[in-house]
């Protein structure tokens, strides 16, 4: 098991990712991409505690697919 301790940066209630996390994601998506063997990879999307728990939840979703999408567009592979 691989972890990543930094962490992505969103827009305030947002699935937006801010700029500053561009080196972070195409680091990530470096490494993977010259990890082949690694076949699986779980990504979690987080928020704080504003909000309704449902929204937070959707939030939480978005949030992980921004960051599939931005590795993707970084050439890992879906």
């Amino acid at each position: 098991m691989i972890g990543i301790t930094q962490q992505v940066h969103f827009q305030n209630d947002s699935a937006e990712i801010l700029p500053d996390s561009n080196t972070l994601l195409e680091t990530i998506a470096d490494f993977l991409n010259r990890h082949a063997e690694l076949t699986r990879v779980e990504i979690q999307g987080h928020t704080d505690n504003q909000g309704t728990p449902a929204h937070n939840q959707t939030l939480s979703q978005n949030r992980a697919e921004s960051v599939r999408t931005a590795l993707v567009a970084l050439g890992v592979d879906s």
